[in-house]
């Protein structure tokens, strides 16, 4: 409704995903070049913060336009979180004897799980798409700190 997305431009609503998606298929492939060359932990912060960077100026977008170009460099900045912190968890079950791996799988699976459900949850809860931008956008924060 902000943008009058609706009637003949209700098609920009699935654009927007469109764009995010590219962008994530173009993160993906960028930054795991980028860390296999320069190092998983110096990109790992760079796709934190561009993730917050990127997604507190998605919330205050002004125009769809701005909205639509920092969603899909949103979407390229969590998919290099997401290709660089991957491997980082399978290598830590290596660590694990064989009769223990499967158990491990299956309880990080069951936390990404719960995460996708706790943030189904907080999108029911929070209405209003900026604050929702917000919410699910400031824990990067902590994980930045934690770098």
């Amino acid at each position: 409704m902000e943008w009058d997305l609706v009637c003949e431009q209700k098609g920009l609503n699935r654009a927007a995903s469109t764009f995010f998606f590219a962008g994530v298929l173009v993160g993906a492939v960028a930054f795991g070049y980028l860390s296999d060359r320069f190092g998983r932990r110096r990109l790992l912060l760079v796709a934190y913060v561009s993730t917050l960077v990127l997604g507190l100026a998605s919330a205050a977008s002004v125009s769809y336009v701005m909205f639509a170009i920092t969603r899909t460099l949103t979407g390229s900045a969590l998919a290099g979180f997401t290709i660089i912190v991957m491997p980082l968890g399978e290598a830590e079950l290596e660590w694990l004897d064989v009769e223990h791996r499967t158990v491990a799988g299956v309880l990080s699976s069951t936390f990404w799980t719960g995460g996708v459900m706790l943030l189904a949850l907080v999108g029911y809860l929070i209405r209003d798409w900026r604050w929702l931008l917000l919410a699910v956008t400031l824990p990067c924060a902590p994980g930045i700190l934690s770098l």
